[in-house]
Order: C-alpha cells, then structure tokens, then sequence
C-alpha cells in the first residue's frame, strides 16, 4: 500500500500501525489479515511522520454469509 497526504503525495513515513477494534492487527503498510466476526467494526491506521502520529479510523460491518454445498 501507498500512504499519502492530502493532496495525494506519497509521504516517507517512521512507521505505521493498522488497529481492528482498538487492538494492533500489523505494522507494515500493506498488510492482511482474516475478516473480523460479524458485526459493526472501527480499522484505525496511525502513521508516524516527522515525530507528529496521524490517526485515520474507518468504521464498517461484516456480515455473515450463507454458502450454499
């Protein structure tokens, strides 16, 4: 994954953390992990820049899904 600012450049960026549910889920910017329980969720990435951290959340739902055998 590419990580920019606002205006859409790429930033060189310390480090990273993606958060599910408040609790840390990797430290790389691309990074996959399994699909969360279902139920309404918060993904939260903090980059650290220039001594400065930069949060951004997104909240989202899983649903379950019936497969048919």
């Amino acid at each position: 994954a590419i990580i920019n600012n606002n205006a859409g450049r790429r930033i060189k960026f310390e480090r990273c953390i993606w958060l599910l549910d408040g609790k840390q889920v990797a430290d790389a910017p691309d990074a996959w992990i399994n699909a969360p329980a279902e139920g309404e969720h918060t993904c939260t990435l903090i980059v650290e820049v220039d001594d400065q951290k930069v949060k951004r959340e997104v909240q989202f739902k899983t649903d379950a899904l019936a497969v048919k055998r």
